[in-house]
């Protein structure tokens, strides 16, 4: 549900979900999808919400009907879900779209200078990294870290970071792995670094429960596979056996690849075959091929 639009900075000041488009202009005035007379969501077309120009980044936060929002005196904004407060366990009837809301302030810190991508985690100016989710319970904003974030590239922060099992490359190309440890209260986590190899690039989780697909710097790819409550049960197992791919991503129940002549290949989950048994596809470069970027039938 991605459609392109012109005349915006960069990826971080527009988003899509919930067939709603976000935006943020250059000079800081925020814009919504409206709601148009024709069925068909694009032709939706953007109109201006509020008067402020103090805004500069905008992500959609997985899991939660709403969006998190930077303003440029550091200040972070919540805009959706969470604003109005009824009881979590009863949601209306009707899902309200974000236009019904009005964003309100998260927290008292004013020094947040980075928002990721289609994603919760937020850099502060003095570089460290923090996550901000929704309390299920009370319905309230909660801001928590781990100090090991600080260590990732930011740009590159997966979404499984602060998953049952996350992982994540540090800036040295190392990988580390980060399993979640308590289930009340605060989240807790025991982290620790998963072999010697320094030539990790990035990680892409392949699905909610379990997995992870890592990618290496001579265009290998490799999946993580973990026991629930336990550290990993088996070294990094190589998918497929070319070494071209150059970039991953997560989705749903599985992880996209991209090789270096433009083809876009999907690893799926073989989650319905028997639950914490997922293992992806190990055929050589033969998982479900998507298209090619570069416009090529084949």
């Amino acid at each position: 549900m991605i459609r392109h639009i012109d005349n915006w900075p960069d990826r971080g000041t527009h988003i899509t979900g919930y067939l709603e488009t976000v935006g943020i202009q250059s000079d800081g005035r925020l814009w919504i999808s409206d709601k148009s007379d024709s069925p068909l969501w694009t032709e939706d077309r953007l109109t201006r919400f509020g008067d402020e120009t103090n805004w500069q980044a905008v992500s959609w936060t997985p899991m939660e009907l709403s969006v998190l929002l930077l303003k440029k005196d550091g200040t972070l904004w919540r805009w959706g879900a969470g604003t109005n407060q009824w009881d979590w366990h009863e949601p209306p009837a009707h899902w309200p779209a974000l236009r019904d809301f009005n964003p309100y302030h998260v927290g008292t810190n004013s020094d947040w200078k980075k928002i990721s991508f289609n994603n919760s985690y937020l850099q502060k100016a003095d570089g460290s990294v923090w996550s901000v989710s929704i309390n299920p319970k009370s319905g309230k904003d909660r801001i928590w870290r781990n100090t090991n974030w600080d260590q990732v590239d930011f740009e590159k922060i997966p979404k499984s970071l602060n998953l049952e099992n996350g992982a994540y490359v540090h800036k040295d190309g190392t990988l580390w792995v980060s399993l979640h440890t308590s289930r009340k209260g605060s989240p807790k986590f025991e982290t620790f670094q998963s072999g010697k190899e320094t030539n990790w690039v990035s990680v892409a989780s392949s699905g909610w429960i379990m997995g992870n697909v890592a990618l290496k710097s001579d265009g290998t790819l490799w999946q993580l596979v973990y026991k629930p409550g336990a550290r990993l049960t088996v070294p990094p197992t190589r998918l497929g056996i070319h070494n071209d791919w150059v970039a991953i991503a997560e989705v749903q129940n599985g992880a996209v690849s991209l090789a270096a002549d433009g083809t876009l290949w999907l690893w799926p989950e073989r989650y319905y075959y028997g639950y914490y048994r997922q293992t992806l596809l190990k055929l050589p470069k033969q998982p479900k091929f998507l298209g090619n970027v570069f416009g090529k039938a084949d």
